[in-house]
């Protein structure tokens, strides 16, 4: 295999957002949920560093050779990069910990010697670097996704482009005749198949008429921290509809 297709290999292989690994992962993000859960959790325990040091947006991503965690202050609009080296043998969640403990350590250090937050603040900032880069690449943009269980749409045949509010050719009606004539039982079709879809036309009929929406923040490749809810946010599979 020549270079070039090492690198296009390379890059297609889907790897764990936890760990890293490659192995076995086909179309997963995580190669487990304990290890997703085990880089939440380093994440989490670490929250009161962000929150000392006023952390509104933050992000935290990896690659073979270092970590690194992104943030944006409340009140400053420049972006803080702190990048420490990848430990041999050694997973994510470690080395957020390892990085996290000395920037702790750091704060509290400053702290004891001057009897100021604002100073132990300063000083572990100073130790990242504040970077031109853009604000998107730590404060994601959001999107309303419909709240209706994907299943109901699946049955339906449906997408859920299909029932935004700006569709206006869409009706539920002429889709649901569409596919009765397809599988109703007179026609050969599965009796429970037809039952599903009867139910899901119900549910989505309910829906229409009173539609809510969960709103949608994060990236596709980062953890995503935001202040205002003072947590984690695993990365987001999908930011569009």
């Amino acid at each position: 295999m020549n270079t070039e297709n090492q690198i296009i290999k390379k890059l297609s292989e889907r790897r764990c957002l936890a760990c890293g690994t490659t192995k076995d992962m086909g179309r997963r993000m995580y190669c487990s949920p304990h290890c997703r859960q085990r880089l939440l959790q380093s994440l989490e325990l670490r929250i009161g560093l962000l929150q000392a040091l006023g952390t509104r947006f933050a992000t935290f991503y990896f690659s073979e050779s270092a970590i690194t965690l992104d943030l944006l202050l409340y009140g400053d609009n420049n972006l803080v990069r702190f990048v420490y080296p990848r430990t041999p043998r050694k997973n994510p969640a470690d080395d957020f910990s390892a990085m996290a403990n000395l920037l702790g350590k750091a704060w509290w250090d400053e702290r004891d010697r001057t009897k100021k937050r604002f100073a132990a603040n300063e000083h572990v900032i100073g130790l990242g670097k504040v970077c031109d880069d853009s604000l998107s690449t730590v404060k994601p943009s959001s999107i309303s996704v419909p709240s209706i269980k994907p299943e109901v749409l699946s049955v339906m045949g449906i997408s859920k482009k299909d029932i935004q509010t700006a569709n206006k050719s869409f009706d539920l009606k002429n889709v649901y005749r569409a596919e009765v004539k397809k599988r109703h039982p007179d026609v050969g079709g599965n009796p429970d198949d037809f039952r599903d879809l009867h139910k899901a036309y119900k549910e989505l009929k309910e829906w229409l008429s009173s539609p809510h929406y969960t709103t949608k923040m994060g990236f596709p490749d980062k953890w995503f921290y935001n202040g205002g809810h003072g947590k984690w946010f695993p990365p987001q599979p999908r930011m569009h509809l």
